[in-house]
């Protein structure tokens, strides 16, 4: 929360881990795959997840609409309100 009020805007991040394979819970489980990744992030802020916490919704913007790849907490409507753009499900 601090780091988005002092950006003062969205975050926007991409998912820790490759596709299909389990979550990422700790910043030790991102180095982990990262030591396989070609691109490597700027910073990888240290803490942690609940184990129980919930895959992130996974969207894709193309043509002015969105497209939902992974259902997660965040819900089309939700989405369709925060965006203003049509929602694909």
């Amino acid at each position: 929360q601090d780091l988005l009020i002092a950006f003062k805007g969205p975050l926007i991040t991409t998912s820790a881990n490759p596709a299909g394979k389990p979550l990422c819970h700790t910043h030790q489980e991102v180095l982990k795959w990262l030591k396989k990744a070609q691109a490597q992030p700027d910073i990888v802020f240290e803490g942690s997840l609940p184990e129980n916490s919930p895959a992130s919704t996974v969207i894709e913007p193309k043509k002015g609409k969105i497209s939902i790849l992974r259902k997660g907490p965040m819900t089309g409507g939700q989405l369709k309100t925060l965006l203003r753009v049509p929602i694909i499900e």
